[in-house]
């Protein structure tokens, strides 16, 4: 109240609002989007928590900013804004929304965007919203501003002007009209009360009020509405709003009851799941929506409860911080993005994450995470992959004045999806065998290091306390690798680094990589071309005691990788994939197969399999392989016996012969390779067509790589997660 006695003006509620559109793209899509080809703009609110970050912002923004913001944004073209480079941003951090919190919002320029992945289109435009003329409806910007100055001047919100207005309509037209309030020639403002008014036409004839005798001559008083029936309402804030439609709501589900006699369910009782007898009527359906829609009818969906399970990144429960952070490196195949939006690998990263957080629930998994999370997200390097450029001043440099370009060296009138794919996708793999591999190695340390220093921005204290892991397909596993031999043993959290250290960290990553997952791999094929081998990095957890002849200090050696534990993960029918382990101990190797890992729906598969069986049965035929593994134990083995198994923690020793103990000093379970399960094919040939890039649909390789994260040796042996025993599937 101020110091003349009047009641102070309610604060004016602001709601920041999104596309609904756009609501697809924060709901993590596993394919492209089809864009909306709706004109008008509908609006959805953000949260409460997320729309007050943004205000916070806003207010603490100068008045220039804002002016500067509300001209770059705004309501017309709002999934069209204009397009940034989210390498140039990497320094600004916004207010974090959505699922995972991997969207975020930044005010200065009022645009939405994804924080750790570039989209290939412009980001979406945000809008700051106080009066409505629904909850998906905003009004204007410049009509706002004028509502809230003539709210101002007429002080709607005190009790005179409740009873002012009561007085009017009892007097008539002619007085009533007395409190429109003129916006511009053409409309003006009749306010109701303090959260909503009328937007009624200047236009409005006198004539129309030669009716209001017989309007008044009702017993019940009349309206503003009645008085002008063509008008439109305007609440003062988003919650007035969807106050306004939740009553509508109430009245329609009333309505509905009301057609259905009144008297069938009174008498009725049912038993409730107490045991106790409950009367059904339509007063208790009515509470029944009173309470369903306290709070949640404001166009969200209701708060999930609590959940004690496990959770990837924040989709089931967001109590608790991030545990782990997996970045997920691709291969070959990206060059096609531009032409073709499904290549997009941010789409394969979305189906791994969704099936993982799935296989998290499983109570098996669920008990081994223990309630820590998990984070899953894409690098992508081929995007910041800047060849031409470099080559051009490279040739003018050295006086070579002749440039061309691959298209031009293409031959035409050939299948041209074929030249397509081999000059956007098998392009990298000549581009790795030339002296353009090191700038390959520095677009994937770069767009890694990105990210990782944008999660910390956004994760304080998450370089002293996470774990940062790595996924890597294809020939993205061999950039990685020659990364991780040139990385030093162990780096120091980021925030003790200093600026000149994290400048020039061109191939290197400014984090310690615990588990090295790669998928589809060529690093064997690469290995040997090098004549090199895969040993120890000695400083790690399980190597800090190694002697020489286990683990070696040496960055810079192709092979010795800065890493905890290593897995060569495959498809059997994979091609472009290799066997890790003879690059260990090639005599070792011989007596050591891969590892299978276990199938997570073992009993779908194996009805699968044995149908496919008895088909075949008799037939020979070079299109069928029939699955050789026996029945294997639930329980894992580890293939060194089971002498230095343990992925709880580091070891202080490593026991067994030298061979032994350079395969336990690389991972845990004494071996590299691990085969995905195969219970039988129609055909070897389609198999190998799909199966380098099938892994991301792999529900055997989430939960694989989940088990292997987080459990302990005890884990494995009570969940009977992790891998069949060894030495089984000759085939491979």
């Amino acid at each position: 109240m101020t110091d003349d006695g009047e009641v102070e003006p309610p604060p004016l509620p602001v709601r920041w609002m999104r596309p609904q559109a756009a609501t697809v793209y924060l709901e993590l899509p596993t394919a492209p989007i089809v864009a909306s080809t709706q004109k008008e703009v509908s609006w959805q609110a953000f949260t409460a928590s997320e729309s007050a970050a943004c205000e916070a912002t806003w207010q603490a923004m100068s008045e220039e900013e804002r002016r500067q913001a509300e001209s770059e944004g705004g309501e017309e073209d709002a999934l069209k804004g204009g397009i940034e480079d989210p390498d140039e941003e990497e320094d600004k951090v916004g207010v974090t929304i959505a699922k995972d919190k991997l969207f975020e919002i930044d005010v200065q320029t009022m645009t939405l965007r994804p924080i750790y992945w570039k989209m290939n289109a412009p980001p979406i435009n945000v809008i700051r919203a106080t009066w409505m003329y629904d909850e998906h409806k905003p009004v204007s910007r410049e009509l706002s501003e004028k509502l809230e100055e003539l709210y101002d001047h007429v002080k709607p919100w005190q009790a005179s002007y409740h009873l002012e207005l009561t007085r009017a309509l009892d007097l008539g037209s002619e007085a009533h009209s007395k409190l429109k309030q003129p916006i511009d020639d053409t409309q003006s403002v009749i306010f109701e009360d303090e959260c909503s008014a009328y937007l009624v036409s200047n236009a409005t004839t006198k004539r129309f009020f030669s009716f209001y005798p017989t309007i008044s001559s009702s017993s019940s008083r009349p309206h503003t509405s009645t008085l002008y029936p063509v008008h439109t309402i305007v609440y003062r804030g988003y919650e007035a709003a969807a106050n306004a439609n939740a009553k509508k709501e109430l009245a329609r589900s009333r309505s509905r009851s009301s057609s259905v006699p009144s008297n069938m369910f009174r008498g009725v009782r049912v038993t409730s799941k107490e045991g106790a007898d409950v009367d059904i009527s339509i007063e208790q359906e009515e509470a029944d929506v009173k309470k369903r829609d306290s709070g949640e009818f404001r166009g969200r969906k209701p708060e999930a409860r609590h959940s004690h399970s496990p959770s990837i990144g924040g989709g089931l429960s967001d109590d608790g911080d991030i545990t782990d952070l997996i970045l997920i490196i691709h291969g070959i195949g990206q060059g096609l993005t531009a032409q073709y939006e499904g290549f997009n690998f941010v789409y394969a990263a979305n189906l791994f994450r969704q099936i993982s957080k799935k296989q998290s629930t499983a109570p098996a998994l669920a008990s081994i995470m223990r309630n820590r999370r998990v984070q899953f997200l894409p690098v992508q390097w081929r995007t910041s992959l800047k060849l031409d450029a470099e080559e051009e001043e490279l040739r003018e440099s050295n006086g070579l004045d002749n440039n061309f370009s691959l298209s031009d060296i293409t031959i035409k009138n050939s299948v041209p999806y074929v030249r397509e794919l081999m000059n956007k996708v098998l392009i990298d793999i000549p581009y790795f065998m030339s002296h353009h591999r090191e700038q390959m190695i520095e677009a994937v340390a770069k767009q890694a290091n990105r990210i990782y220093k944008m999660w910390c921005a956004r994760n304080p204290g998450f370089d002293g306390k996470g774990r940062v892991h790595i996924i890597a397909h294809s020939l993205g596993s061999s950039l990685a690798a020659h990364i991780l031999s040139n990385q030093p043993t162990i780096r120091p959290p980021l925030s003790t680094m200093d600026e000149n250290t994290i400048k020039n960290c061109g191939n290197q990553f400014l984090f310690n990589t615990s588990l090295f997952f790669m998928v589809g791999s060529p690093v064997p094929l690469f290995i040997h071309i090098h004549r090199t081998q895969v040993i120890a990095r000695k400083g790690r957890d399980r190597t800090m005691n190694s002697p020489p002849d286990e683990a070696l200090d040496k960055a810079g050696v192709f092979g010795c990788l800065s890493v905890d534990s290593v897995y060569n993960i495959f498809n059997p029918a994979d091609p472009i994939a290799y066997l890790m382990n003879p690059c260990v101990d090639s005599r070792r190797a011989k007596e050591l197969p891969p590892s299978v890992i276990r199938n997570t729906n073992t009993a779908l598969l194996t009805n699968f399999s044995s149908r496919v069986t008895k088909m075949f049965e008799g037939i020979t035929t070079p299109f069928y392989s029939g699955s050789p593994r026996s029945d294997s134990s639930s329980r894992p083995m580890s293939p060194a016996g089971g002498r230095g198994f343990e992925l709880g923690g580091p070891s202080e020793t490593i026991d067994g012969t030298k061979e032994e103990r350079r395969f336990l000093a690389l991972n845990p379970r004494g071996t590299l390779d691990f085969s995905l399960p195969s219970e039988g094919n129609l055909s070897d040939y389609f198999d190998m067509i799909t199966a380098h890039s099938s892994y991301w649909s792999d529900a055997n390789l989430s939960a694989f790589i989940l088990a292997e994260i987080f459990a302990r040796k005890e884990d494995l042996v009570r969940t009977g997660l992790g891998v069949e025993s060894p030495g089984i599937d000759e085939s491979i």
